[in-house]
């Protein structure tokens, strides 16, 4: 699984980008990582990796269906 990793790093990278701008895509960015950390994490035969990505997705998912816009300040 070459590349899963590094994969996973740049969804991460690219969730908190954008996050910090207030953009749902955000969660699902980190969706994605967590899948590849997931995948990553049974490939490499860490258990620590498989539940810790577990419990961000979960948090991820909560996120991402509670996500409610920015009202503007007019």
């Amino acid at each position: 699984m070459h590349g899963l990793d590094w994969a996973a790093i740049g969804l991460s990278w690219a969730a908190i980008h954008q996050l910090g701008h207030r953009r749902r895509s955000g969660f699902a960015f980190f969706i994605l990582a967590n899948l590849c950390w997931i995948v990553f994490g049974i490939t490499a035969g860490s258990p620590a990796l498989l539940v810790g990505n577990t419990g961000f997705l979960v948090n991820n998912v909560a996120g991402y269906l509670r996500w409610a816009p920015v009202k503007s300040e007019t």
